[in-house]
């Protein structure tokens, strides 16, 4: 799946956690990853980590097939609320995220 099939606006962005399943040149088999999580209205995910690495997946199944131990640290309505977010979460962050065991 491509980002040019996708249509993205700003919408309600979910800032998670997880472990990758698998790597590739950007992810790391293992690496914990902090990211925005957004799904439009056909289902389609779009994840982009703190370490400007960009994925989309065709829907949940295959977003969880490539993920595990997937945590939430919070919810934004728009992109002034995900950045204020982002950044208090950052500056509490143990060094955890961003493909580091």
């Amino acid at each position: 799946m491509t980002k040019r099939t996708l249509n993205f606006a700003w919408m309600r962005t979910q800032l998670l956690t997880a472990i990758a399943l698998q790597g590739d040149e950007e992810l790391r088999q293992a690496g914990r990853y902090m990211f925005s999580f957004q799904i439009d209205s056909q289902g389609h995910i779009r994840i982009i980590t703190t370490d400007d690495i960009e994925r989309y997946y065709a829907d949940i199944h295959h977003f969880l097939s490539q993920w595990t131990q997937v945590s939430s640290l919070g919810v934004a309505e728009n992109k002034e609320a995900f950045l204020e977010l982002l950044d208090t979460i950052k500056r509490g962050a143990t060094g955890d995220v961003g493909g580091r065991p």
